[in-house]
């Protein structure tokens, strides 16, 4: 007995409306699949971001408390900052230390203290901090961001200023700016006494302007800034940070700690090459 035409088209139909339904099924299943897998995909992602962030502030944490260190122990056996001084002048690499996990830290200094205070009111005298607000007002717009700072006293390194800034607490006494030069390289003016004098007799000012250029720069720098180079063999190269402390006595305290780049490590004049 043969099926009838008819029996035979609604089989094939049937079939037909089965496989297009598995087709939607097996469709849907994949988006769904695809979607999870690239959802696991940014979660990782996320979180291994998450976790180099967690690793990068510890790793900064740790910098701060070693360097800390180190400093305070350089200042406190040599009797005062001038070992810090000498590698401020240098550019050389301070210290190095190598931690258990095999990563390797050097330690370069710099003055930090050759910019002008923004908010002066460590000043010793209304006066001086006038004198201060008065020289940020004339410093060139364009470097403004560069010559300023918010933390440390207010009176600037003689051995750290640039001349851009020593001009611009000078303001009409510019013809001061070279006897601050020279008692850079002669340690006979680098007595207060002696460098009012010079001021009084090279450069011609009066007793009054004297006395509060020379209140406003001092020989005698407490605000530094450490350079720390952490390498480990990481595939993007070392890591830089800075952190700005501030001697009171043989005691070092933090005042800022940051990451830089190279770029920033080598503006500041550091000897930051692979040999250092």
């Amino acid at each position: 007995m043969h099926r009838s035409s008819t029996n035979t088209s609604a089989h094939f139909e049937r079939r037909g409306y089965i496989m297009a339904t598995a087709l939607m099924v097996l469709i849907v299943v994949s988006l769904l699949a695809g979607s999870l897998i690239m959802r696991g995909s940014t979660s990782a992602a996320v979180l291994g971001d998450q976790l180099q962030d967690y690793k990068d502030h510890h790793e900064l944490l740790g910098v701060r408390d070693i360097s800390e260190y180190i400093a305070q122990t350089i200042v406190r056996n040599t009797g005062g900052s001038d070992r810090l001084r000498h590698f401020a002048d240098t550019g050389q690499r301070m210290f190095d230390f190598e931690l258990p996990t095999g990563a390797r830290m050097d330690f370069f200094v710099y003055d930090a203290q050759g910019t002008l205070h923004l908010m002066p009111g460590r000043a010793e005298s209304a006066s001086l901090a006038d004198l201060i607000s008065d020289s940020i007002d004339r410093l060139p717009p364009d470097q403004f961001d560069e010559l300023t700072r918010s933390v440390g006293p207010a009176e600037v390194s003689v051995f750290a200023a640039s001349d851009a800034v020593l001009l611009a607490i000078l303001g009409d006494e510019a013809q001061a700016l070279p006897v601050i030069q020279e008692s850079r390289m002669n340690p006979e003016l680098q007595q207060q006494a002696a460098f009012r004098g010079a001021l009084l007799r090279d450069a011609g000012l009066s007793g009054e302007q004297g006395n509060m250029i020379a209140r406003a720069l001092t020989f005698r720098t407490i605000l530094w800034g450490l350079v720390v180079r952490v390498s480990d063999g990481n595939l993007d190269g070392p890591r830089w940070y800075e952190l700005i402390v501030e001697s009171e006595g043989s005691v070092m305290q933090t005042r800022a700690w940051r990451e830089l780049t190279v770029g920033e490590a080598q503006e500041l004049g550091l000897d930051v090459g692979p040999d250092a």
